[in-house]
């Protein structure tokens, strides 16, 4: 996998709706959709908890994903996750290319620039014990 990174700053015309940072945000003139509405996620010893959570139990670190969602190779997305961590880490993917690895409960926003494997979603290490929610994902 190929590990590419862009720091996140907020864009001119940021807005913000629903819950922290809603299912679309505003970038430039344009209101972009929430890429994760109405997909599904699954994972080994991960538990969807009915209201948009996902709890994975420490022992193995199989991938948290929605699969094939048409990304395209190349392009920039925002990826935003809320997190509490109660031990291990946690590290967004989008189409197989790797964020940044979080350790700590918080709410976390970054650019990833898409490889090209179809995996979308949220990678734990063996030792993960927590939880994700919010999952947003924003073609830039």
């Amino acid at each position: 996998m190929r590990n590419a990174l862009l720091l996140f700053k907020k864009p001119v015309g940021w807005i913000s709706g629903g819950a922290k940072f809603g299912n679309t945000r505003a970038w430039g003139k344009k209101t972009l959709p929430n890429l994760f509405i109405g997909k599904t996620f699954t994972g080994t010893s991960w538990v969807d908890n009915g209201d948009g959570s996902y709890t994975h139990t420490p022992g193995t670190a199989t991938i948290l994903t929605c699969g094939d969602i048409g990304l395209v190779d190349g392009q920039t997305y925002q990826f935003v996750f809320d997190v509490t961590v109660t031990a291990g880490d946690v590290t967004p993917v989008v189409n197989g290319t790797t964020g940044t690895t979080r350790t700590a409960s918080g709410t976390y926003s970054e650019i990833i620039i898409a490889g090209a494997v179809t995996n979308n979603g949220i990678n734990p290490n063996t030792l993960f014990d927590g939880t994700v929610s919010n999952l947003r994902l924003f073609k830039t």
